[in-house]
């Protein structure tokens, strides 16, 4: 895992310290999240995510499922976009 984590670290990152004259990071979270190299800009509003991201998002979906089955509920698919009146 040392060497996949060397691979897909991030080549840019921000010194905490530095001021930031870039108007595109428009909240401490989204700079929080290039700090620590969890996702990358690929476009205008458009992010990749980096495989430890992706892991973090894999165990949260776990745990979410998990949750939900002890619930008896059911999991549900819906579409990303939708009719605003819904």
């Amino acid at each position: 895992m040392r060497y996949l984590s060397q691979i897909f670290q991030t080549v840019h990152t921000i010194p905490k310290d530095a001021i930031i004259k870039n108007t595109e990071i428009t909240c401490k979270s989204q700079k929080l999240l290039l700090e620590c190299g969890l996702v990358r800009p690929t476009g205008s509003g458009l992010f990749t995510i980096l495989p430890l991201a992706r892991r973090v998002l894999n165990k949260q979906e776990a745990l979410v499922i998990r949750c939900i089955e002890e619930a008896g509920a059911q999991r549900m698919s819906l579409p990303s976009l939708t009719v605003a009146r819904l």
